[in-house]
């Protein structure tokens, strides 16, 4: 066969192989699930790849005509089966599920006589007072030449240092923003710091009747916490955590969330020392009543009745050597007041 031009298109064409056939196959990942109100109730990343797996399994229940009465589509799909693919234990991959079904992005269908649920997916309905860029092509235009791209820059700087930063909670003064600036460490040239910080960054906002709230460095603070503590860390910081976390900056400021996680550090019971190995996490800490309890030393080791056995245990945790070390709570905090102070949003 040839075109218009006389050339043989036979030339032009090239069967598919087993190679181009397997590397072209693709899950579907959609973009509702970075936009809008999903995006904005902080769906976790678990939740978004179980969604789309949920979502090819359409094309098994297609084959096997699975539809109800009403011609909608339902899923069998067993939840070691999710785990395997996900590499996640199946208690995580129930705590994705549920996070879905609060979402209302799945429901589930009880059977009974040991049969299997029926998994129902659904979308949300855009309505037509929204943007529908943010679903169809949320990216801003971008110039590289026209970009600034260089990290907010301070001088001189200096950290204090502690020894056994982790055993008893320490008082921190918190200086005039206008004597900070930052350390010469990578901390403050990372790109959590820059000024033009991706659309998956949680940014600094402005919070009603307060100052700016450094959303970042304090999500930043709590998971060095969790690094050396062994906590729960948190990914973001939005929705009903992000109005929590607004209030209580309001009322105790950037100092009071120093002050919070070094007696967390310092706390047995918090960490996990109790009898039950409970543990304190972010959104625990934040509610009003338990920042307060926190802060006015309700849980200090001297408070719980913890032994003195333990006190001491506790306080060789998180020291790999008897050498003195920059404080991380200290670093991450001033850095953040100083950011917070002199950034605009």
């Amino acid at each position: 066969m040839t075109n218009r031009n006389g050339t043989n298109t036979a030339n032009r064409r090239m069967r598919y192989t087993r190679q181009s056939i397997v590397t072209n196959t693709f899950l579907q990942m959609p973009r509702f699930l970075f936009a809008g109100e999903i995006a904005e109730s902080g769906i976790s990343n678990d939740a978004r790849c179980l969604y789309a797996l949920l979502l090819d399994r359409h094309r098994v229940s297609v084959k096997n005509c699975w539809f109800d009465e009403s011609g909608e589509v339902y899923i069998y799909f067993k939840r070691e089966e999710m785990a395997k693919m996900l590499d996640l234990s199946e208690r995580t991959v129930s705590k994705v599920m549920q996070e879905l079904k609060n979402l209302l992005l799945v429901e589930e269908k009880k059977q009974g006589l040991n049969k299997p649920n029926k998994i129902y997916l659904l979308s949300p309905i855009v309505g037509d007072d929204e943007d529908f860029n943010q679903y169809v092509d949320p990216a801003p235009d971008y110039n590289p030449d026209t970009e600034n791209t260089t990290p907010t820059d301070t001088q001189n700087l200096h950290f204090q240092t502690r020894k056994n930063y982790a055993s008893e909670p320490a008082n921190f003064t918190v200086q005039d923003p206008q004597n900070l600036s930052p350390s010469n460490n990578n901390y403050n040239h990372n790109v959590r710091n820059d000024n033009n910080p991706s659309d998956n960054e949680v940014k600094t906002a402005t919070a009603t009747g307060g100052g700016e709230i450094p959303y970042t460095q304090i999500l930043e603070m709590y998971n060095q916490l969790c690094e050396t503590q062994g906590l729960r860390p948190i990914r973001s910081i939005t929705g009903n955590r992000k109005t929590q976390t607004a209030a209580q900056f309001k009322e105790h400021k950037l100092s009071g969330f120093i002050d919070l996680f070094n007696k967390v550090a310092a706390s047995i019971f918090l960490c996990g020392g109790g009898e039950r190995g409970w543990k304190a996490d972010y959104d625990w800490l934040i509610a009003p009543a338990n920042m307060q309890k926190v802060l006015e030393g309700k849980y200090d080791n001297d408070q719980c009745n913890i032994p003195n056995h333990q006190v001491l245990q506790h306080r060789n945790t998180g020291t790999a050597n008897k050498n003195e070390r920059a404080d991380p709570f200290l670093e991450r905090a001033l850095t953040a007041y100083a950011t917070a102070t002199q950034q605009t949003v």
